[in-house]
């Protein structure tokens, strides 16, 4: 997992692509060898735009033996790894932290997608497995994919037995003793508590893991 660095404001214009230049290395095995390097400084041409401006402030960060990396906006989990599952994984962790919908369909809707996006991804880990020569099966790397499995199962379990159905609670003989107005607004009011609820169960379906 990458560390991101907050910087203030930047002293120099951080360009998108920035120009590949040439300069002595000084350290190492390499030491007075001629290399070459990506300046973010530079602009690769004269159509290469400045991502971040002189003043202003962004977060960086870099993989083992990549480029840095710049943002205006602080990264996400997703951002941080460039390990496949994990990337996958935050990922879907971030849509449930976003999601926000306007309507009970939109939870079904969004349930539907959610264990769609984590078979695909249990699927991915068991090829992966299966891959494995079986005698190596029961080595470390099985044992996190065996593992990984088993968490995505329970996970899809959980997610398969939230009740993605509204119903009102309101019967007609209620609705005969109220104005329309008052039997919408208490109908909306549910949906908001049901629309809440069900957030909660997605939330405690067990998806925090990694």
């Amino acid at each position: 997992m990458a560390k991101a660095t907050f910087v203030e404001a930047a002293k120099k214009p951080i360009y998108k692509h920035g120009k590949r230049v040439e300069y002595v290395s000084q350290r190492g095995k390499r030491a007075g060898q001629t290399l070459s390097k990506i300046d973010r400084n530079q602009p690769q041409d004269d159509n290469d735009e400045i991502l971040i401006n002189v003043g202003e402030s962004y977060y960086t960060w870099c993989f083992y033996g990549g480029q840095p990396i710049y943002s205006k906006t602080q990264p996400r989990q997703s951002q941080l790894t460039n390990n496949q599952f994990k990337q996958e994984l935050y990922t879907i962790q971030e849509s449930v932290e976003d999601f926000s919908p306007e309507d009970t369909d939109d939870v079904s809707v969004f349930v539907e997608e959610l264990i769609s996006n984590l078979e695909n991804l249990r699927d991915t880990c068991q090829e992966s497995l299966d891959n494995i020569p079986e005698q190596l099966q029961e080595g470390n790397s099985g044992q996190i994919l065996q593992e990984r499995i088993e968490n995505l199962d329970d996970v899809i379990s959980n997610l398969e037995n939230i009740d993605t159905e509204f119903s009102s609670e309101l019967d007609e003989s209620e609705k005969d003793g109220m104005s329309q107005e008052e039997w919408e607004r208490q109908e909306e009011d549910e949906k908001e508590q049901w629309i809440a609820d069900k957030i909660g169960e997605i939330n405690d379906a067990g998806l925090d893991f990694e």
